[in-house]
């Protein structure tokens, strides 16, 4: 009995350093990634290469924002899957029950694995696996939740960056608005300065102001 418990445990210790090894190797991939500030279809592209099997990644509005590879070689686009995809299977996503089947196209089943990615907290992105089966050993849970982690920091610094690029934007608005209200002597060219917000040449713009009213049914308590 010793020595059969000896051997159970090396062989699940050798597994599990096995794991965890290959695991930190993908980590270590994803660093250089990040490094090279790679854009969100290079890495959804490398992590279904990496995990042999289709990826998509989501908007928090169910849209495909990016998909691997896999669906340029197939006969039908990464919306095919996603349409099957309901508001209870993505509650089950969130809640943590991932996996459900969807169908092809000759109406086989397929099996999906999908992944909340929380950017915001209430309405967080989805990492969609079709598939599973085809991942190799040893891939393991933890080496798909570090991809997440870094798949979670792109997102958070794209967030950040939109942000500030609309802080700038508003910045640039209230500035037009006050030199032509003040009737400012001001002779700068704001359609050049304008250019990297939209602003083209016209004979005339409009500005729509638009202001919530608070009444009985939309009054916070």
């Amino acid at each position: 009995m010793g020595r059969l418990l000896y051997q159970m445990l090396s062989y699940i210790w050798d597994a599990k350093t096995e794991q965890l090894t290959y695991a930190l190797d993908i980590q270590k991939r994803f660093s250089g990634l990040l490094m090279h500030d790679v854009n969100l279809s290079r890495f959804i592209a490398e992590l279904g290469k990496i995990i042999n099997a289709p990826v998509i990644l989501l908007s928090p509005w169910h849209k495909v924002i990016s998909n691997s590879q896999y669906f340029s070689r197939s006969d039908h686009p990464a919306s095919f899957y996603i349409e099957q995809i309901d508001d209870h299977h993505y509650d089950k996503i969130n809640e943590g029950n991932s996996s459900f089947i969807v169908k092809d196209l000759k109406g086989e089943n397929v099996q999906v694995l999908g992944y909340p990615v929380n950017v915001d907290t209430y309405f967080p992105f989805h990492l969609i696996i079709l598939k599973p089966e085809q991942i190799p050993y040893p891939v393991s849970e933890f080496a798909i939740e570090q991809a997440i982690l870094v798949l979670t920091f792109i997102l958070f610094k794209n967030y950040k960056v939109d942000e500030f690029f609309d802080i700038m934007k508003s910045d640039f608005l209230s500035q037009l608005i006050k030199a032509k209200t003040d009737q400012t002597h001001d002779h700068r060219n704001w359609v050049d300065l304008g250019s990297r917000y939209g602003l083209v040449h016209s004979k005339y713009y409009r500005l729509a102001l638009a202001t919530v009213f608070l009444t009985k049914t939309t009054r916070p308590s």
